[in-house]
């Protein structure tokens, strides 16, 4: 450019985001996934969930306790009698109960996936806040130079007496504004490490994320995430929760079975002193509940269930087509704002500053236009930042991540 203004907007991708000194080692998003998965306590809830649910399983393998029963008369003069009874555990019972019992496992499972997803997609939409912060004070600091540049120019002109002492008043307001700017975004920028920390129970951020918001956004295929849909958590529970109510079903059928047990046993006749081995065997008569009403209230529900099943998929669908729809049209806008609009609104201004070099135009012109030029510069990074938090939106809706210096992985 004629002024020799570097861009910091966007032409450097891949440079990492330096917070200064105070910090110990870099994070990428992998460090940062990482401090989520081993310390946020939600996830520590949900690992604990599926040990319970793998409990389950074995307490639902087990048999039924056998009963004891004593009897006797005459407080035992006359007779006593001994019977143990075991249950017996018939049409599958105790099969469907261990199936439904590892499909809540599997079903815990899914929910401790998805209560991951959602918290890297949360640690992502956090550490975008933070990077949009910094990409913001690489804007203003370059833009804060400039503009310190351009006032000891305009206080070489007044005391030459070729400008209004009005201009240098003026120089030195827009380096005060821009300078009161990059105070709240300094307040911003510690905000937003706390709150990125908080996700892995840390108070403050006390390491470098070391990630950027520049770099050439991609292009996403909305055929590509839809392709995908099917393996997000979300949808693998619906799935499942119908298997479940089926299982359910089968299980409610096997209650149909009448509850039977055997007997074995002695009688003991004092008077007499004979023994009688007991052997015996009892069975329910379903004559009025044949656990209908179950029955039917588990069919009913299973075809509930696919129904819900059928509109979460097309709900997420939808949604996460609009979100590709909306990324792709906020990387156009983006690639017009840096490759066009930007570069010309700089070329305005670098003019401008030769012509009030040579007093063909006032203060106000110059300070205008950089104005436009920083608005620009903070707009660039704003989009980028809602690029950002779409990428991580749509991350959380059907779980395929896109980022800035990489295709979806």
């Amino acid at each position: 450019m004629k002024n020799g203004i570097t861009r910091v907007g966007f032409a450097c991708a891949g440079v990492a985001l330096l917070w200064g000194a105070g910090f110990g080692e870099a994070l990428d998003m992998t460090a940062i996934f990482e401090r989520v998965d081993s310390r946020n306590p939600e996830l520590k809830a949900a690992r604990g969930e599926v040990e319970a649910a793998a409990s389950e399983i074995d307490q639902a393998g087990l048999l039924p306790n056998p009963e004891l029963e004593i009897g006797t008369e005459n407080l035992g003069m006359a007779e006593a009698e001994v019977v143990v009874s075991q249950p017996l555990e018939l049409g599958g019972k105790r099969k469907s109960r261990m199936a439904a019992a590892k499909l809540g496992r599997e079903e815990a499972e899914l929910r401790l996936a998805a209560v991951r997803l959602g918290l890297h997609a949360e640690a992502l939409r956090r550490c975008g806040v933070l990077v949009e912060v910094k990409a913001g004070i690489a804007v203003i600091d370059t833009m804060l130079a400039l503009a310190l540049r351009d006032k000891q120019r305009v206080d070489r002109r007044v005391e030459a007496g070729a400008a209004m002492e009005l201009d240098g008043i003026r120089s030195q307001v827009a380096v005060d504004e821009i300078r009161m700017q990059r105070e709240a975004l300094l307040e911003r920028r510690r905000t937003a490490g706390r709150y990125l920390a908080a996700l892995w129970h840390d108070s403050s951020l006390s390491s470098e994320p070391a990630i950027t918001l520049w770099g050439r956004l991609p292009p996403i295929a909305g055929d590509s995430v839809a392709a995908r849909l099917s393996e997000h958590p979300d949808m693998k529970r619906a799935a499942l929760t119908v298997r479940i109510h089926e299982a359910e079903l089968v299980h409610a059928r096997a209650e149909r079975v009448p509850e039977t047990a055997v007997h074995g046993g002695f009688l003991r006749n004092n008077e007499s002193g004979e023994n009688a081995a007991l052997l015996g065997l009892s069975v329910g008569l379903p004559l009025f509940n044949r656990n209908q009403g179950a029955v039917a209230a588990r069919a009913r529900r299973v075809e509930a269930a696919k129904e819900e099943y059928e509109a979460a998929r097309r709900a997420m669908r939808s949604e996460t087509r609009s979100l590709v729809s909306r990324l792709n049209t906020l990387r156009r806008q983006v690639a017009t704002l840096e490759d066009t609009i930007i570069p010309r609104l700089s070329e305005v201004h670098a003019s401008l500053e030769e012509y009030y070099a040579r007093g063909l135009v006032s203060i106000l012109e110059v300070l205008e236009s950089r104005r436009a030029l920083v608005d620009k510069e903070l707009e660039a990074v704003e989009m980028r930042a809602q690029w950002w938090q779409g990428a991580a939106e749509l991350f959380e809706k059907s779980g395929v991540r896109y980022s800035i210096h990489s295709q979806e992985y």
